[in-house]
């Protein structure tokens, strides 16, 4: 009996381990959004059941919530991932899945991930590679740009180009230089600097998208294609059958049940393809 609850008690410190390095992930933007605390304790619930630990939902819930406000057991799963390498690939991906729950991995979760697999004594090599069905790394920096840019005109990221027009009109009109002639000089340099960001903003989001052509494994026949609005597409890396957004934001399309991006440049495309065996 003593030594069945010991076993327990070192599965749970492992679920706990697990869990705490989850959310630190989850912590680096700032917040954590109740769909990574869904998805991780989905992710526990599947690591207990894999090492025949039976736990409830309630018991898992608890279990993620405890962890994600501590570091407690991160230095020992660290020290599992440095000698497993199987183990290691799986917590990276699980970490790549949780920042992309939201919708968006931020630049924060990005330095987190990589920083943690560095920990890991992750190779370059292995930190990219398994990085590569989440992140597009090419296109993050863009898309940062943008997300600035819209934010210094008050517009979404995907806002059309009338309703970018209209809040810089509005901006301009407010900070342009020659409204401040009479104003102190601090203040005229201020004006004149916000005027600069608002116009550079205002070109940022007019410019036309360099995204370059994506690729999917189109559905029932499992070949790769160029693919339009409602496609029906597999995910890369679980297969699951996904139906694809509008043609705006196929370079942020992902799978509901993995979170991998469903779409990718050709050679990359080809590269996951190949890796489905």
């Amino acid at each position: 009996m003593r030594h069945k609850d010991a076993q327990t008690k070192v599965r749970v410190g492992l679920l706990y381990g697990v869990a705490s390095l989850l959310g630190r992930i989850a912590h680096a933007d700032g917040r954590i959004d109740p769909r990574e605390v869904q998805l991780s304790c989905l992710i526990i619930g599947e690591i207990a059941e894999a090492i025949g630990l039976n736990m409830n939902e309630s018991e898992i819930k608890t279990l993620v919530e405890s962890a994600f406000q501590s570091d407690e057991g991160v230095d020992i799963m660290l020290q599992l991932c440095r000698e497993d390498e199987n183990f290691r690939a799986a917590m990276i991906r699980y970490g790549w899945r949780i920042a992309a729950k939201d919708g968006h991995i931020s630049p924060e979760e990005v330095r987190v991930l990589f920083s943690v697999a560095e920990l890991m004594n992750a190779s370059p090599v292995e930190i990219q590679t398994l990085s590569l069905p989440y992140y597009r790394l090419d296109s993050a920096d863009e898309d940062e740009r943008r997300r600035a840019a819209a934010s210094t005109l008050g517009v979404s990221k995907d806002a059309n180009a009338n309703e970018i027009k209209a809040a810089y009109r509005t901006l301009a009109q407010k900070y342009h230089p020659d409204r401040h002639v009479t104003a102190p000089p601090e203040l005229r340099e201020l004006a004149a600097e916000r005027f600069a960001a608002i116009h550079n903003a205002y070109e940022t989001l007019m410019a036309k998208s360099t995204t370059p052509q994506l690729y999917g494994l189109v559905a029932e026949i499992g070949e790769l294609s160029t693919v339009g609005t409602g496609d029906m597409v597999y995910c890369f890396l679980c297969s699951t059958k996904c139906r694809l957004p509008p043609v705006e934001h196929h370079s942020t399309a992902r799978c509901p049940k993995c979170q991998a991006l469903l779409l990718f440049e050709q050679k990359t495309a080809e590269l996951l393809k190949s890796c489905r065996g």
